[in-house]
């Protein structure tokens, strides 16, 4: 905060580096070398996006070379080195993305499964599942059939949810 203050004092305000450096308690030397330092890099918004869309799906297959070759051919020109210090930053944060979605996935395949099996305790089940088909009850028989179309739904869901992952990821390559 200070540093930017400073050198901001200097260059819009026309304030003295003497000036300026006693009143940002640095010294004049200090002041003349943040001035002279390239400012800190200010990444096209639009090359951001256009990166995280690249490489959303699955990061690790995106070097910063691949990356490049994929933004010329989207009419974008970025130097290998601006798309590998993109790619550091990003990459992480959409690892961390992914996995917070696939730890959500998980909590929800979790407690629909739960709601299922909750409706219908394991004990009464497995006693169930343990007698003869041919001495069930036609209400006992329709609890296992009900049951066992919770728990196919369960599984369904979850194959659609992995299944259109895998299509967006494919979209992307």
């Amino acid at each position: 905060m200070r540093r930017t203050s400073a050198i901001k004092a200097v260059r819009e305000q026309g304030v003295t580096v003497a000036a300026a450096a006693t009143q940002f308690g640095v010294s004049q030397s200090t002041l003349h070398r943040w001035l002279r330092a390239p400012k800190s890099p200010r990444w096209d918004k639009g090359t951001v996006a256009a990166i995280v869309d690249i490489i959303r799906d699955n990061p690790e297959r995106w070097g910063k070379r691949r990356v490049t070759a994929a933004l010329a051919g989207r009419g974008i020109v970025v130097s290998e080195n601006t798309v590998s210090k993109i790619l550091r930053v990003e990459k992480d944060r959409l690892t961390r993305e992914r996995k917070a979605e696939a730890r959500a996935v998980q909590v929800r395949v979790a407690a629909m499964t739960r709601e299922r099996h909750d409706a219908h305790s394991e004990a009464q089940l497995e006693e169930l599942f343990s007698r003869d088909p041919l001495s069930l009850t036609e209400q006992e028989f329709d609890r296992i059939v009900v049951a066992l179309e919770a728990y196919a739904s369960d599984i369904e869901a979850a194959k659609a949810e992995v299944a259109a992952r895998r299509n967006r990821r494919q979209n992307y390559v």
